[in-house]
């Protein structure tokens, strides 16, 4: 099968990674101890992909920028230790595996910071199956701004109409089709469809586990 679609790349937490309960008790626990009212989960629907300041600016008007990167700081020092719990979304290794044999350039693209993506992909095992990880420390912008994914493309030398992009959440998508790839939404995150709609994905599938056909299926 010769492949239509020469670079998958991949959102980490909740498309690859079970993450929802950690990262929703930790942003919580994070507002607490700072007198901030909890955020419910709905709520983080509209905040899911983004980093944790940006997403918090976005959710309480008015918070200082002090305060802001107070929650980003005590937030990252609580996944460090907290990112142990996560889990591999069933299917996942054998996704990667899969594309790796056949030739196909794989790349995570992430607003979480680096020591923790790296520690967390050695691991599960995957890095032997990405040829490059792009993380928060990377870009200025972050998602949905493309440039992570405009950054991906640039340094593995693809063009973005032979790359997609797999993400769990609304901003996600937006950065996909903000920088010319196909996207696919998974309903593995925080999201529901409704949601990921917004993002207008080419394509919405319950989770990475059925990528294969997915991309089969383009490439017929």
């Amino acid at each position: 099968m010769i492949f239509k679609v020469k670079a998958i790349f991949y959102d980490y937490d909740g498309t690859l990674v079970n993450s929802k309960k950690v990262i929703f008790d930790g942003i919580n626990l994070v507002l607490g101890s700072r007198g901030l009212s909890r955020i419910k989960t709905k709520e983080l629907m509209n905040i899911a992909g983004m980093p944790l300041q940006k997403g918090l600016a976005k959710r309480f008007e008015g918070l200082t920028e002090e305060k802001i990167k107070g929650c980003q700081t005590d937030f990252d020092a609580y996944m460090r230790v907290a990112s142990m719990e996560y889990k591999l979304i069933e299917g996942t290794k054998d996704v990667l595996s899969y594309f790796r044999k056949k030739g196909a350039i794989q790349a995570v693209i992430t607003s979480a910071p680096r020591h923790q993506v790296d520690h967390d992909l050695s691991r599960f095992g995957l890095h032997e199956f990405l040829e490059l990880v792009i993380s928060r420390e990377d870009v200025d912008n972050h998602k949905p701004a493309p440039d992570s994914i405009l950054k991906a493309l640039a340094s593995l030398k693809v063009n973005a109409e032979e790359s997609l992009y797999v993400g769990d959440s609304y901003v996600d998508l937006a950065a996909g089709k903000r920088a010319g790839v196909r996207t696919i939404g998974v309903l593995t995150g925080f999201c529901d469809r409704g949601t990921l709609e917004n993002g207008y994905p080419d394509m919405i599938i319950d989770s990475v586990a059925d990528l294969q056909k997915v991309v089969e299926v383009i490439s017929a």
